[in-house]
């Protein structure tokens, strides 16, 4: 409540004793005579003065909790204290042990009669297969969907004859073909050459770098646990010397061994990079945050519409990922109930990337931070709510490089702006009054039956101001047989305008029973503000009467003692 003390300083009760002072003794004055005065005639106006100002600062009962403050120009905003969301994703090293050497027999059939040629070729009658197993890999379950699987590993292919119908032959060519997922220094098709006594061996080596899931019906790559096998499959031709021969219609029999081992030594291969995507399926809930509006403003005495609410994020994607972010903000009253929600979707944020956003109902860029539209965002504000909190998911669905032995992390800051504009569904009042009428008119004798107060009313809030005010007594009760009107109307009503506006009004006071005015001590006004411009309130921003006078239409009549 705000009370303004009033005085009427009128210039008349000077002349009083300047009428007494000037009295004829010669005259008696306890005779038959009018022994009343009319100062003023047909009407007398007196000055009266200013109320203080009235600021908004005193309107708004908002709480100095260092959420709610003010920025250098003394404009109003609410900002919430930095949260955090956070996501990390371990993916352990990978190894796994070198398979067993896999063995098949290359049964080129039997040496055929010489006829006196110097040399015989044989070819293997028909390709042969045989499986091959390279070892089964388990991958971490942040691991999801597989495309390429690297590794540092050594295929050792090793050919050897024994106990042959020949001392020696030569291998003109020996093809291995492996499957086309395996990832190798040369071409699937291994070719392996040279001269082979019985009883020895001949090694080729290859450097296999990885496995090709991709398109490969032999592995799942929807599991994580990838067993490793494959068909390899040989062709070949050989030649004999017609002197190596030692038994014509002997078997020709070769053995080809398939050894896969790690490239460095040891026993277990590592695994140094996937090609995949990452499990970054994350949800949190924030804890509530409290906002620090005081129980009065959010107890539904007052529609607070407030606009122009932004979420800052400040992101910083650590992973190998394109991610998608998705959250939900909602308002909650003093008693925890919801009041409000919203859901926003941020553009995909490119893998190992920083980026800020700023989500609004207006969606406009601001500095850095990149604009995001969300219709409805400021409904959450639309009555000043206790606390808040956001839900937050983060989901990708883009392939990446996956070094086993990482950690990758999605971190975000975020806070909530609030700066305090009337929007349209503003609806709030405030009360204030003039007092100490009676200790000036009160003195004298009002024969008239109204009186009227004029004034300016100065004024700089961001809405619409619509006044109205009732008669009290001395202490406090409002007066019955009192009518306050408005330049003629029960309520003064100011559109919004920007700036200071000044607009000169009346305030006519009228007793409708006898005596009314005169128990009229003073004036208790309710000012409604509505209908916001969306302008910002600045705590300085202010209501004033200014210049008040008071007009009795008739003037006064003094009782001469």
């Amino acid at each position: 409540m705000y009370k303004a003390n009033v005085k009427i300083f009128l210039a008349t009760f000077l002349a009083i004793s300047g009428v007494t002072s000037c009295i004829d003794e010669d005259y008696d004055l306890d005779k038959d005579i009018d022994k009343t005065v009319n100062i003023g005639g047909d009407e007398l106006a007196a000055p009266i003065g200013d109320t203080e100002k009235i600021f908004i600062k005193d309107m708004l009962p908002l709480e100095e909790n260092g959420m709610l403050k003010t920025d250098a120009d003394g404009f109003y905003y609410i900002e919430t204290e930095n949260m955090n969301f956070s996501q990390t994703v371990s993916v352990d090293e990978i190894y796994f042990s070198a398979p067993k050497a896999s063995s098949t027999e290359l049964d080129f059939g039997t040496i055929p009669q010489n006829q006196g040629a110097p040399s015989v070729t044989m070819e293997l009658p028909e390709t042969t297969e045989t499986d091959v197993d390279l070892g089964t890999i388990t991958l971490p379950d942040e691991v999801e969907s597989i495309e390429y699987v690297a590794f540092e590993a050594v295929a050792e292919i090793t050919i050897s004859m024994e106990g042959t119908a020949a001392r020696e032959i030569d291998i003109d060519e020996l093809n291995m073909t492996i499957p086309d997922w395996i990832e190798t220094d040369s071409d699937s098709r291994i070719n392996i050459s040279g001269r082979l006594a019985n009883n020895s061996e001949l090694t080729e080596t290859i450097n296999i770098r990885g496995i090709d899931i991709a398109g490969n019906d032999d592995i799942d790559n929807g599991s994580n646990v990838l067993d490793l096998n494959g068909t390899f499959t040989y062709d070949g031709r050989i030649s004999i010397d017609k002197d190596d021969i030692y038994e014509e219609g002997g078997s020709i029999v070769l053995t080809a061994d398939v050894q896969i081992r790690p490239a460095s030594g040891g026993s277990e291969i590592t695994v140094t990079e996937i090609q995949g995507t990452l499990d970054m399926a994350y949800e949190q809930e924030s804890e509530r945050i409290d906002l620090g509006i005081s129980e009065e403003l959010s107890s539904g005495d007052y529609t607070l519409d407030l606009i122009g609410a932004s979420l800052y994020l400040n992101l910083d994607n650590g992973s190998p990922l394109d991610i998608n972010i998705e959250g939900r903000i909602a308002t909650y009253g003093r008693s925890g109930e919801e009041l409000s929600n919203v859901g926003f979707a941020l553009p995909e944020i490119p893998a190992s990337s920083a980026s800020m956003y700023l989500v609004s109902q207006e969606g406009g860029d601001e500095g850095d931070y990149e604009g995001v539209q969300v219709n409805g965002f400021d409904e959450l504000f639309f009555r000043l709510p206790s606390s808040a909190g956001m839900d937050v998911t983060i989901t990708s669905n883009s392939y990446c490089t996956i070094i086993p032995g990482s950690e990758y992390d999605v971190n975000a800051d975020y806070f909530l702006r609030v700066p305090v504009k009337f929007g349209s569904d503003l609806d709030m009042s405030y009360d204030f009054t003039l007092d100490n009428l009676q200790e000036s008119l009160g003195k004298v004798n009002i024969e008239n039956s109204e009186v009227t107060l004029f004034a300016t009313l100065e004024a700089m809030i961001p809405a619409k101001l619509s006044l109205s005010a009732k008669a009290m007594d001395l202490i406090g009760n409002e007066v019955e047989g009192i009518e306050i009107s408005f330049d003629g109307k029960d309520v003064l009503e100011i559109a919004p305008q920007t700036g200071i506006i000044e607009q000169e009004i009346s305030i006519n006071i009228r007793q409708t029973q006898d005596g009314a005015l005169e128990n009229t001590d003073g004036l208790a006004f309710s000012i409604n503000i509505s209908e916001g411009n969306g302008n910002a309130v600045n705590s300085e921003d202010y209501l004033l009467l200014k210049d008040i006078s008071v007009m009795i239409p008739g003037g006064i009549n003094i009782e001469i003692k």
